[in-house]
This record gives C-alpha cells, structure tokens and sequence, in this order.
C-alpha cells in the first residue's frame, strides 16, 4: 500500500497453520519443558472504556505540510490510513522568527498591529478538511515583541519574553478572533490550545537575565497573559488550554512551580487568584531504541501527583511529543523512531501502561517514511491501527502466570470486550531491548503462550473466528527486508547523513544511487510491511472457556479478535453491593447510598418486598454480621454499583 494513493489495503489470509501462528484448541494445558507464560482473560469483568492513545501528531513544518502538500490528498486520506489520527499539534504556530511571526513585516517596530494570520487560517482549514481538529500552541515570541530577541541555537525561535506583556494579549487575542471569524465558536470548542513547548527548558524560553526564577516568573506570565487574551476572545467555556513541560529529564526550572501558579498564584492579568488549566502533558524520549516503564511512569506522575496535591483534579494528562532520541549508533533520529520491531513491541508496553495509568494521549511525529504524507507506513503507525481497535472496548480483568523462556523478555498484554460488536480482544507482546541478529537467538527468544478466556456464552453446536493479526519482524514491517537490501548493496554508515536506524528513507540517503536503489524497491518493503491476520474456527467448551495457544516472536505483537462472543451468566455474593469481591461493611454504606439517590433501582431492594426502605439496609447488616453469603445468579451485564451511585440523580 503505497501511501501516495487513497484507500488501505489489507491482505487477507484465511488458512489453518499460516506461518508463525499455531493455534491449539484445547481441553487442558500443553505441556512444554517448562511452564508457558499464560494470560487470564475474564470477560465477566469489564471496567473503564478504553480510549484513543495515539490521537496526536506533532507539526513543526507547519507551512509546507498543510498549506502545500495536504491538498493533493484525498480527503478521507486519514480515516482511510490511519484512522486513529484526530488532532495535529501545530508547534510554535503564532511566532519566534520571521517565518512563524503573524505579521507583514516581522522586523517593522514601528507597528505591531500589522497582522497577518492568513497561512495559520489556511492550515487549520486544510487540517478541518481532512477530518482533524487543530491544536494551536502559541508562541513563541514574534521577534518585535521583545526588546532584545535572542535566538535559540537549537530551535532557531526567539528565546525572549515579551518587552510589553499588553502588545502580546492584543496580538493573541487577534489571532483567537480571526479564527473566531472564519470557523466560529461552535467549530472551535473542539479545539485546543498550548502555550509554548517544553515550558521549563531553557533552549526555547529564557528570561533576559538568564536565570531561572526570573525564566519561570516570566513564562507564567506569558501563560497568563495568553489564557487571558484567548478567555477574552472566545469565552472561557469555549476552548481547552494547558501546557507542555519535559518532565522525563531535568528542566532549567521545576514544572511544578508552574502548577503551583495555576492553581493558586495570583494571575499577572486579571489580579485573581489562578489561571484556567485544562491539561498538562510531558515529552517522553528514550536515547536509544527500546522503552523504560518505570520512567515513564515517574515522568507523567510528577505532574499529575503535584496537580492533584494541589487540588486540580480533573487534568487531562498526556505526552506532546515523544519516543526515541538516537540508534544504536547514537546518532540522532529525527522521525523519533525505528523501524527495527523492537519499536511496536515498545509501542505495545507503551500502550498498556497509557490504559493502565490513565494517561490520555501520544503524540508523535512521523506515519509514514516521509512524515505524514507520502513514502510507505511505518511499522509504529501499523501499531497504532491495531491498538485503536480496541477503542471502546471495556477493559478485563487480566492475570499473567508463569515466567518466560528468556529471562529478559517481557511478555504481557490487556484485553477489551466490546459488548456492541460482540467482540473480545486481547493483545499480547514480547518485548525485550536486547538485540538479537542471529536466527538461533530468534528461536531461543520466541516464547510460548497459553490464552486462558473464562466466562464466555457456550454456543452448542457452534463455531467463533479466531482473528490473529502479528508485528514481528515477519509480519507488517519492512526492515528485515530492507536490511537485506542494504547488506547486498553494500550501504555503509557514511551511506547516511545521519543514523543508519533511520526511517526517513530515501530522504536520509546521501548517494543518488542509494536513492534510486531505494525507490526500485520501494513497492517490495510496501508489500513486506502490509498488514495481514488469518482466521480459525473455535468452539468455546461447555464450561464457557476457550484456550488458545501460540508463539511469540521477540519484539513481537499479537492481536486477537473473537467473535462473536456473549458474556455468561455469573455466580456472584448477593452481599457483595459494590461488587469489589468482598462482604463487609463497605457493602452496607453502598447499598444505604444507592437507595437515598434511586430508591426505584431493584438492586435497592436487598430484602425483595417490593420497596426499598432503611430495612434493606438493616437486613443487609444482619445477613453480614451472620455471615449468610447465598449465592445468586447475577448477569454480567448487571449496572455496576460504582455507575448507579454516580449517575443516578
């Protein structure tokens, strides 16, 4: 599937032993010389939706991208491809050299009101148009806005605050009000906004004297000011505002003093106390290939756990820009990922952290060899399209057992019921960050697995599918052929300008005939890297279980989809009110609850006289207290208690 082409193509295969999937349908465990990993599925327990991760991109050639190549794209390029994709990011869009600055002459000091927004209107018309929604991230500073404009040599934008924090307000509410006038509030209350990138590092924004305090004093009121202009141009009601920090490494200031400021400083605008903050997101970079869980953890807690210290609860949390800082080779990557299959299995422990952890989005910066548009898909934006199958679906309760063949490797994985589409999936990985090259450390590295799915509907007589779709590095990526190539053409590290792990392929070839070699077998990596899945037939047993067994290559991905599948009728403690599988007195305050805020619901009436009364909750107690735990059968679909508490009125 070429991109530069509309439609994705998916190879469908239906055979009974495809190539590196061995499904067994069985009665009992394996056996194997030592235990398998095994995952527990539960389908009688659903909890939280799962949602959309990988929402975001970053853009940084904002111009090039969307005022020029877009539009020689069909419209439906995005739900078509990668249907995952919502919002893009549009990094350092209102400023900071004479290129982003929103004015007819950037250098004129004469006049700041010369405005001209019509290529940031353009843009987000050119995003709208494509089904996707603009995240506009102010900043930074237009050059004759600050006194002394310094400019980064990283980023090559304006480093300085504003010489007059007034002249700022004005022209960023004059940016909100032309937007305002082209596209209107109501398109615009799916919008967001950020206020500049990397807040606390001082490679983007520094006070004049170059110290911190004076750095973070500065970027609060330039955060001030801005919310102010956009409060005052759109409404506060009509639009989400945070901010984006490092986080995962140390900042010229602590990001927590920015949170501190928001919730309880005093506005540098208004003169009240706080300033509006809908999210706050973090960057989360690896040096080389692979992913570290712990820290990635640690660097979305830091700003979560201070923003609820400090009472801000309902944050959005989430990562504006991401992945992998260099190759092996530690020479920069500037896509921010590899094609090795390390990646998706990465992307995969990623994935179930973000669900676990509820962090609400990733933005990353690349779909295909060339960016967004063009080239061929990578095996990150593969991922993607399999993990946003699972959007919608309840979470299960999963259980791992067993230890894996390899000691390094790290098997594990989450499962979603989708009780609309009676479908249950579970995806499961294998990721370790040790390379392996040779194809007996493949076989040694591959790990069996044993899938456990309690709680199903028997369908007597009947057959499910069996839906496997697999990223290794046989299936849906590209690498392994193109490293072939590359041995075979003799491609050396001085073939490249910067990192021989690079995807931004052929745009990172210095030789015009690697370049045309590439091109030649462009159509053969499209073919290696397309995605594919086979089916089987299963029948769930009499006791309402299935038990599927494959292997799992090292860096490997697996995706199953079951259909279609019912939940059973489950035995459950009719005690048990707020169904944590415990009886105690947590029971009887929820049911005391419920009754006082729905005393129609027939889960009130404990004692089944028609009504529900303080009685209930009397003979509750008693049932309790004489440790009476009759069983009942409760359908698996039965409201959770947790639900009627909180919606009913």
């Amino acid at each position: 599937m070429k991109i530069d082409l509309p439609g994705m193509k998916m190879t469908i295969m239906r055979n009974v032993l495809a190539k590196g999937l061995f499904i067994a349908l069985l009665t009992g465990p394996a056996a194997y010389a030592v235990e398998p990993v095994s995952f527990t599925v539960d389908v009688s327990s659903p909890g939280k939706i799962i949602t959309n991760k990988f929402s975001d991109i970053n853009m940084w050639m904002i111009d090039r991208t969307w005022l020029q190549t877009a539009d020689t794209y069909p419209a439906d390029y995005f739900k078509s491809n990668f249907p995952f994709i919502e919002r893009i990011q549009l990094m350092a869009a209102t400023g900071g050299n004479e290129d982003r600055d929103l004015f007819k002459n950037p250098l004129d000091r004469t006049t700041f009101t010369d405005y001209d927004f019509d290529n940031l209107i353009r843009a987000c018309e050119s995003i709208l148009a494509k089904g996707l929604k603009p995240m506009i991230k102010t900043g930074w500073v237009p050059l004759k806005l600050s006194a002394n404009p310094r400019m980064s040599a990283s980023f090559s934008t304006n480093l300085r605050p504003p010489s007059d924090y007034e002249a700022y307000y004005a022209y960023i509410k004059a940016v909100a009000e032309a937007l305002k006038s082209r596209f209107g509030l109501e398109q615009m209350q799916d919008w967001s906004w950020g206020v500049g990138v990397e807040y606390e590092n001082r490679d983007w924004f520094e006070a004049e004297d170059g110290q911190s305090e004076s750095t973070m004093l500065a970027y609060c009121k330039l955060y001030d000011y801005t919310v102010s202009a956009l409060e005052d141009a759109l409404g506060a009601e009509n639009f989400r505002v945070g901010a984006h920090s490092m986080s995962v490494t140390p900042g010229f200031w602590q990001e927590g003093d920015f949170i501190e400021h928001c919730a309880k400083g005093i506005n540098y605008r208004t003169g009240k106390p706080g300033t509006k903050l809908d999210y706050l997101a973090i960057s989360y970079y690896t040096t080389v290939p692979g992913f570290n869980p712990q820290s990635f953890i640690n660097a979305v807690g830091k700003v979560r756990q201070q923003a609820l210290r400090l009472g801000l609860v309902n944050l959005k949390y989430g990562v504006d820009e991401g992945r992998v800082l260099n190759g092996w080779d530690n020479l920069v990557i500037y896509p921010r990922e590899v094609q090795h299959p390390m990646q998706a299995a990465g992307d995969a422990m990623l994935f179930q952290l973000m669900v676990d952890n509820d962090v609400d989005y990733f933005s990353t910066w690349c779909l295909t060899t060339q960016g967004l548009f063009g080239g061929i898909p990578v095996v990150s934006a593969n991922f993607r399209n399999l993990a946003y199958r699972l959007a919608g679906s309840a979470l299960l309760k999963t259980t791992l057992s067993g230890k894996p063949a390899v000691a390094t490797n790290e098997v594990n994985g989450l499962a979603g019921y989708d009780a609309g589409q009676k479908v249950l999936r579970v995806m499961l990985y294998n990721f370790s960050t040790t390379q392996y090259t040779k194809e007996i450390e493949y076989t040694k590295a591959t790990e069996d697995l044993a899938l456990h799915i309690s709680n199903l509907k028997p369908y007597p007589g009947q057959e499910v599918t069996v839906r496997a779709w697999r990223l290794d590095r046989e299936n849906g990526n590209w690498w392994e052929t193109w490293q072939n190539d590359a041995s075979g053409w003799n491609l050396q590290a001085a073939s490249f300008s910067s990192s021989i792990w690079t995807l931004s392929l052929p745009e990172e070839l210095t030789n015009r005939a690697d370049v045309d070699f590439w091109n030649s077998r462009e159509a053969a990596y499209d073919q290696a890297g397309q995605m594919t899945y086979q089916d089987e037939q299963a029948r769930i047993d009499s006791s309402g279980q299935l038990v599927l067994t494959s292997r799992l290559q090292p860096y490997g991905v697996l995706l199953y989809e079951i259909f279609p599948i019912e939940v059973a009728q489950v035995e459950g403690l009719r005690e048990d009110i707020n169904e944590d599988g415990q009886v105690n007195i947590m029971d009887v305050i929820s049911l005391l609850l419920l009754g006082i805020k729905n005393p129609l619901d027939p889960q009130a009436d404990y004692n089944r006289d028609g009504a529900w009364s303080i009685q209930d909750v009397v003979s509750l107690a008693r049932d309790i207290s004489n440790r009476r735990q009759s069983q009942i059968a409760c359908s698996s679909d039965r409201t959770p208690i947790h639900t009627l508490l909180e919606t009913a009125p």
